[in-house]
């Protein structure tokens, strides 16, 4: 792991792994062989009804995208929605 300052410094390793922006404007910047700091669990996953997932879509204003993605997909995808 290499902490450095620099836009320039950042962009000139390559490839980098994964990118930490810390409080002080740094980035610690993971390269090939470097060990990962440890990911926090995951959150639960809540459950929902059908409807309050659409109201959630229509509030985030990503229904459509989601629509488009599963109208777009293949039929295993279409088959797993759920009737709106």
């Amino acid at each position: 792991m290499q902490n450095v300052k620099t836009l320039q410094e950042r962009d000139a390793l390559k490839p980098v792994l994964a990118v930490q922006v810390e409080a002080d404007g740094s980035w610690d910047c993971y390269l090939p062989g470097d060990g990962l700091p440890s990911m926090p669990p995951p959150a639960p996953v809540a459950a929902c009804s059908p409807w309050q997932l659409r109201r959630y879509l229509n509030q985030t204003g990503l229904r459509s995208a989601v629509d488009a993605y599963v109208a777009a997909a293949g039929q295993d995808t279409q088959d797993r929605k759920i009737s709106m």
